[in-house]
């Protein structure tokens, strides 16, 4: 087994999760903005009559709840998925798909009626297909970003776990590997540094 690659898996060992980490805030973040347009809907102008309109009165309330609730897991299996837990990859592959179901309820009614105009930060909106879009957008963005966590997420567990497996039983010696070909090793992976961690390896 290549020396180098030896030594990338084990520094895993010292290394955070980072890469799905980020990528499942940043879909917290998608989901904050389809947020922003669910609070919009909350305005008295979705009214008919005096009595609020079916959407606003159960539909919004329900969504702005169940918004919450996955913004507040997807903070808690970022921070899963950051100390390789495999657990949370099924927590982000489940909010992925709650996110999916979302867009066949909230934004698909949006686009069937055109009373929803409303400001979206500094856009000005005339009917309801723009706000639509947007809704369906941000969910997609966050789908992608659940789902790329948890691909990446996954990889990178697997990956430590065989290294953790090899270390246990035998089959690779770290201590061996890195002073059989160090120099090597510590040139390729920074050779502008290289010659300062040999110093400190001797």
């Amino acid at each position: 087994m290549d020396n180098t690659k030896i030594l990338q898996d084990d520094l895993l060992r010292y290394k955070k999760n980072s890469l799905p980490a980020n990528l499942t805030l940043l879909g917290l973040v998608f989901d904050m903005l389809y947020f922003c347009i669910l609070y919009a809907f909350t305005q008295p102008n979705l009214t008919e009559g005096s009595q609020p309109t079916w959407f606003v009165s159960i539909l919004i309330g329900f969504s702005v709840i169940l918004t919450l609730v996955t913004m507040l897991v997807m903070f808690l299996a970022s921070e899963g998925i950051k100390g390789y837990k495999k657990g949370y990859i099924i927590v982000l592959f489940v909010l992925a798909a709650i996110q999916l179901a979302r867009i066949f309820v909230y934004p698909i009614y949006v686009l069937q009626h055109p009373e929803f105009t409303r400001t979206y930060f500094w856009i000005r909106t005339d009917t309801s297909t723009f706000l639509g879009i947007m809704m369906i957008v941000w969910l997609c963005l966050s789908i992608a970003c659940l789902i790329a966590a948890g691909i990446i997420g996954y990889k990178n567990c697997l990956r430590l776990e065989k290294h953790m497996s090899d270390i246990e039983s035998g089959k690779i010696d770290i201590d061996l590997v890195f002073k059989s070909d160090k120099e090597a090793i510590i040139a390729k992976e920074s050779p502008e540094v290289a010659d300062v961690t040999l110093e400190e390896v001797k």
